[in-house]
């Protein structure tokens, strides 16, 4: 996902100016789409934005629109796409992310093996197959139990699959503590995040606070915070870098959702909560520690496989824009080719790799890979080669479903409230990815006409959006050239050549 939206102060244009962006998508079926799109760029309103667009036929390869589509744009979490794509193509569809819990009877000693699987013990998915963190976490105490562990054991965090670089260099400092910036390791747990329950008392008393995971042994500093009966629900969590020393701050005026905050270190982390969940279970280890460099642990058993498949992954990745789960599969795709601790920088050498097999993009010129999930500032891509690797992807059919169905849609995840104004008169169905930074916005994907099967392509990024320009014109700018593709393809058009009058 991506960093919470500006919302400009200036208020909206009046209705008029909707409906006149609306009326011109519409006229797509009696207008060549080029000309189309290039009238809603026109009156578009979107000030001194640098814009880019490109809208591809996938089964001729025509170009049908475009408008600066060979310059170098942020693409925010459009990035995603490349990584997704990267690990599709170096992974596999069927590939399988696999967290073992390992025991070594002769030594007593528990392994726990990271596989750099991001969705270890996330909430969201867990909770969609009614498990909640506290019972996850005592099965695998309880899978150590039945397997003879006992106390005194030694507990070993194998985290080596990925480097211990936990933070990308170029992230924002001041949002290291929010949950779309949490550390990656081959060991991730509960998406490497702490989640804290608030409950306001008497008006100017800190509020009582409760932990999920139930880590004890951090202490909340709640003293920059109150209880308020008035006034609005502010509560937010600051984190000192590099440590795990965490204090609430703001008012709270409700129980709501819960504050998120990242933690540091989340191998040992997670290492401190299982080790605390096994002195509940009886078997106190003796201590913990990280895997050694060389360390091979011949004599350890896998007790409990915990399994992941990529396509669950991909989704989280796109539909959900969750940026932990990019960052993983950058890392991940690393190893898997270099065999050694997956890095950015050895994940972000595979995708270059990819890009130029799929999309004959030359580096630097057409892209720039500096993380996986988009939320450094200095990646950069062209949306010609964004579309020219969807392109690349809808003819291949190993991979072209599985990144299809990884998209968000209409009504669904970072889409769930786009299009909703125009979601009945579209035609055919949407497949995207959006993106968004300060000052960037960007949308990338597919439109599928169900009847004929014909396949469009599309990558929208615009960069410099000043602050006078209202999210809500770039939105329209961008559902306006998705609606006058889908209008093109339900008027049976055929493609042709740009240019060609």
């Amino acid at each position: 996902m991506e960093p919470p939206m500006h919302r400009p102060t200036r208020p909206l244009r009046p209705l008029v100016f909707t409906l006149a962006v609306l009326a011109l998508a519409l006229s797509a079926a009696a207008q060549p789409l080029d000309i189309v799109i290039e009238q809603l760029r026109i009156k578009g309103k979107l000030g001194t934005s640098k814009i880019g667009y490109v809208v591809v036929d996938v089964q001729t390869g025509e170009e049908l629109a475009a408008y600066n589509h060979d310059q170098l744009y942020i693409p925010a979490s459009n990035q995603k796409l490349l990584t997704s794509i990267a690990a599709l193509s170096v992974l596999g569809p069927e590939f399988l992310f696999e967290t073992n819990i390992m025991y070594d009877m002769k030594d007593n000693i528990v392994v726990i093996r990271g596989s750099g699987d991001p969705a270890f013990g996330d909430p969201k998915l867990l909770q969609e197959m009614g498990i909640s963190v506290e019972e996850f976490t005592s099965t695998l105490a309880q899978s150590m139990l039945d397997a003879g562990v006992t106390a005194g054991a030694e507990v070993v965090i194998d985290d080596r699959i990925f480097d211990r670089e936990f933070v990308h260099p170029t992230w924002p400092k001041g949002q290291l503590n929010r949950w779309y910036c949490a550390e990656v390791a081959g060991l991730a747990f509960h998406t490497n995040t702490l989640s804290i329950f608030a409950k306001p008392q008497r008006s100017g008393a800190p509020p009582l606070i409760s932990l999920e995971p139930d880590a004890s042994w951090i202490e909340i500093d709640p003293r920059k915070s109150r209880s308020v009966n008035s006034g609005r629900h502010t509560l937010w969590a600051a984190r000192q870098h590099m440590t795990n020393n965490i204090s609430l701050r703001g008012d709270a005026r409700h129980a709501s959702t819960p504050v998120e905050v990242t933690i540091h270190d989340p191998p040992l982390f997670f290492g401190t909560l299982i080790a605390q969940e096994m002195e509940r279970a009886g078997i106190t280890p003796k201590n913990i520690r990280r895997a050694e460099e060389a360390e091979q642990f011949e004599n350890a058993r896998t007790i409990l496989p915990i399994q992941t498949k990529l396509r669950t992954i991909l989704e989280r990745t796109n539909t959900d824009s969750q940026n932990l789960y990019a960052e993983s599969l950058l890392k991940r795709i690393g190893h898997e080719i270099t065999s050694e601790p997956g890095s950015w920088q050895n994940g972000s050498t595979v995708v270059r790799m990819v890009v130029r097999e799929r999309a004959g993009a030359v580096s630097g010129k057409d892209f720039i890979i500096a993380d996986g999930s988009g939320m450094s500032r200095e990646n950069r891509a062209t949306p010609e080669t964004l579309t020219r690797l969807l392109v690349s992807c809808a003819r291949d059919t190993t991979v072209f479903k599985p990144l299809l169905e990884s998209l968000a849609t209409p009504g669904r995840g970072t889409l769930k409230t786009r299009f909703t104004s125009t979601r009945d008169s579209l035609h055919g169905q949407v497949y995207a990815k959006s993106g968004y930074l300060k000052g960037v916005s960007a949308l990338s994907g597919y439109v599928v006409d169900d009847r004929t099967g014909r396949v469009v392509a599309f990558s929208i990024i615009l960069n410099n959006v000043p602050s006078s320009v209202a999210r809500t014109w770039v939105k329209e700018f961008e559902e306006g050239i998705v609606r006058a593709t889908d209008e093109h393809l339900f008027s049976g058009e055929p493609a042709r050549v740009l240019g060609a009058r």
